[in-house]
């Protein structure tokens, strides 16, 4: 399974792995010709086949980088990129530290590792920001570790670019959502001042009906009494509705990890607030009768509900604050590392992005394996021309603000 584009398919990364057709000299034939096999079940799409003829080579050349690398394509077409991630490491290590470390395939494993990591992220982007962004930052981190290997391979270096591109993008949404949360805090905390100003109303009016019941009270004091009532239960619905809209809805299944995860505790609150309620109605009437011993004891009920809405309402804030916190102490070493690495890679994308296109990389396959090889090589580099022209149109786009489905990015690379 191949994912083809990105979202609004703004980008395609270019794959360019390119099927490794030899084993180390002194294997013996029989895993060459089983390699052969693999390869051939690979382009066919025939991925179950392709293993099986890897693995029986594999019985002969265990630690081959070339076999454990096509493993690693047959996982990577198929869509499990972190099986294909693993693949592609060991075939990385095993070609460093062969007997001769072979650098160029050991540079192409950690541009597939990189794939591997942008495709994650990009899977991520719809359920978990975070998760996404340190998928992107593993998939740089990768992307850099093959052109220290070779500097010069265009296909890493625009790979990289949309890499960084979308972890910018992904950056500045979560620190939109993050001022939007703490915007939101601001209108909570003020949310919780008046709610603490109502309760002491309302307990201040139960006490004024408990005095008014002990003592002989005049009409217009009962009135005041009635009329004060009336203005706490209004301040309680008002406010009631105000926390309410901004309380977040409960999640349905499969939604977003990042989006607010305090819904159950709102609840809980506008729970406290609507006993509250019911009780401010139910005591209005013995207030109107001039029975305050009858109204005392609701309106002290209502107040309850009242301050344990407010208390409620405390730990929220306390827990948003704390992953606020917490993410913002992780954005900060991401953004850190972004900034590093822009600073430290900046000159030599720009100088290598005004080069001609990499050569080929060099085969050193018997004569009899060369064709098949160059029919391996047209495929990835035609679908890696194709990516190029998209990226000149993205780029095009985004410079002519055009941008329907992304915010602008700094082209700080």
């Amino acid at each position: 399974m191949k994912q083809r584009s990105i979202r609004n398919d703004m980008f395609k990364l270019a794959l360019a792995m390119i099927l490794v057709l030899t084993v180390s000299q002194g294997v013996a034939g029989n895993a060459r010709k089983l390699l052969r096999q693999g390869n051939d079940a690979l382009k066919a799409e025939k991925y179950d086949e392709a293993l099986d003829a890897y693995g029986k080579a594999a019985l002969e050349a265990p630690e081959s980088p070339s076999l454990i690398y096509n493993e690693g394509i047959v996982w990577y077409r198929q869509g499990d990129f972190v099986q294909a991630r693993e693949k592609f490491a060991k075939a990385g290590m095993s070609a460093r530290q062969s007997r001769v470390p072979d650098r160029a395939l050991e540079a192409r494993c950690e541009q597939a590792v990189g794939n591997c990591w942008f495709r994650e992220g990009q899977r991520q982007q719809d359920s978990d920001l975070k998760k996404s962004v340190e998928s992107f930052v593993s998939s740089i981190a990768a992307y850099d570790r093959a052109l220290e290997i070779d500097p010069e391979n265009q296909v890493t270096i625009e790979n990289r670019k949309p890499a960084r591109l979308l972890l910018k993008k992904i950056m500045a949404e979560l620190a939109a959502r993050q001022k939007a949360q703490q915007e939101q805090q601001k209108q909570q905390e003020e949310l919780a001042r008046q709610l603490a100003e109502l309760a002491e109303r309302q307990e201040q009016a139960a006490d004024q009906s408990k005095a008014a019941a002990a003592t002989p009270t005049p009409q217009e004091k009962f009135t005041e009494m009635q009329e004060n009532q009336r203005a706490i239960s209004t301040d309680t619905t008002t406010l009631a509705e105000k926390f309410q809209a901004m309380t977040p809805p409960p999640a349905s299944p499969g939604q977003s990890q990042d989006s607010p995860p305090d819904s159950s505790a709102a609840q809980d609150i506008l729970e406290e607030m609507t006993q509250a309620q019911e009780a401010q109605q139910q005591a209005q009437p013995p207030l109107d009768q001039n029975a305050p011993a009858q109204a005392e004891p609701l309106q002290k009920q209502a107040a309850q509900h009242l301050r344990n809405a407010l208390e409620k309402m405390k730990q929220q804030q306390e827990q948003q604050q704390q992953q606020q916190q917490q993410e913002g102490q992780g954005e900060q070493q991401q953004q850190q590392q972004e900034k590093s690495d822009d600073g430290e890679q900046k000159s030599d994308d720009e100088s290598k992005e005004d080069k001609q296109s990499a050569q080929s990389d060099e085969s050193d396959e018997p004569e009899g394996e060369q064709k098949e090889q160059q029919v391996a090589r047209e495929v990835d580099d035609n679908e890696a021309k194709d990516i190029l022209n998209q990226e000149k149109t993205d780029k095009q786009r985004r410079q002519g603000n055009i941008n329907r489905g992304y915010r602008p990015v700094p082209k700080d690379w």
